[in-house]
């Protein structure tokens, strides 16, 4: 059940981002051996100009500049460094960025820390 958050910028090439949601969800759960239908993803879009690198504030997503920068939220694996490129090069590819330009941040749901009703 990875939950995928993705902070990007606005694309200026026609991204349409159900189908770059729906790349995601795809490969990450190819790589898990599991059904896309329990990997979740959500695109979070930064306000044009409130990202910056160093002076650079671009108002659309870079290629190559400004990495998209991924939240994954999943159980403790021991192939999490794996797992954290698989997130890397979907979101890169799905989302037209080069190769290497996201930044995915762990966050390993821990038991009794996690709620999922009832």
């Amino acid at each position: 059940m990875p939950i995928i958050e993705i902070h990007a910028l606005p694309s200026d090439r026609g991204l349409d981002v159900p189908t770059a949601l729906a790349e995601v969800t795809g490969a990450v759960a190819a790589h898990l051996g599991e059904e896309p239908r329990g990997t979740w993803a959500i695109w979070r879009p930064v306000e044009p100009g409130a990202y910056a690198e160093g002076a650079d504030a671009p108002s659309t997503q870079p290629r190559g500049t400004h990495p998209a920068i991924v939240d994954l939220f999943a159980g403790h694996r021991d192939d999490a460094p794996e797992l954290l490129r698989a997130v890397g090069r979907a979101v890169a590819e799905a989302f037209g960025l080069d190769d290497g330009n996201v930044v995915v941040r762990l966050t390993e749901a821990e038991p009794g820390r996690v709620y999922w009703g009832d």
